[in-house]
């Protein structure tokens, strides 16, 4: 109900945590469209053409906006990408708007935005984390010899290049975690690798925005 402040302001908005049950259904499907191709890789089972779309904000009330934005919303992200010269986002007014939203910061972010923005759940079950890791152990040379490639220019000690292989697979590796001082777990950072391997996975491109200090 647009403009009724009661309805969002106080409430968790993510999808997740206002329909736990909704969302762990939708993970469910999530799991059922995974599966193992012929080369051992975890794909989705059909290409799928799911977008995560925000709702249309413009009929709440300006407390109702502004909660939105700072539950949901990534408004530092939002306006160094709009607003850098040239736009990286939002650059032509025919086309949707592109709007970050907050992912959970506990290392598994890059699985967590590419749920949320073709299902519009977190990958809280890591769900494509098991993909991710399993597709690098089940089929290393398919990946291995792009990554090799890439690397030659730089690295070129082939005992190296196993061992940094090797520590880019357990990266991925949902055991592999540390807890912090708050007792929170996290898991290892992804890198581009692991970007690469993902979006053959979902089956669609996977562009990353970054902040200039993040290094990507």
């Amino acid at each position: 109900n647009q403009g009724d402040d009661s309805e969002l302001v106080g409430h968790p908005l993510h999808f997740s945590l206002r329909s736990p049950e909704l969302a762990n259904m939708v993970r469910d499907g999530i799991t059922d469209l995974l599966v193992e191709n012929n080369l051992q890789w975890k794909v989705l089972l059909s290409p799928d053409h799911s977008c995560l779309l925000l709702p249309d904000i413009s009929g709440y009330s300006g407390v109702a906006k502004e909660y939105l934005k700072k539950e949901v919303y990534e408004m530092n992200h939002f306006n160094q990408l709009s607003n850098c010269n040239p736009p990286l986002i939002n650059w032509h007014p025919d086309l949707s708007a592109t709007i970050p939203i907050k992912t959970e910061g506990d290392g598994n972010c890059l699985l967590h935005a590419v749920s949320l923005s073709i299902w519009g759940v977190h990958d809280r079950a890591l769900i494509l984390r098991k993909a991710l890791h399993e597709t690098m152990l089940g089929n290393v040379d398919e990946f291995k010899a792009r990554w090799t490639l890439h690397q030659q220019s730089v690295i070129y000690d082939s005992e190296s290049l196993d061992q940094i292989w090797n520590s880019h697979i357990g990266q991925a590796d949902i055991d592999c975690t540390t807890v912090s001082d708050n007792g929170k777990v996290r898991f290892e950072f992804l890198e581009q690798i692991h970007i690469f391997i993902l979006a053959h996975i979902v089956k669609r491109p996977i562009i990353v925005y970054a902040e200039s200090n993040v290094g990507l």
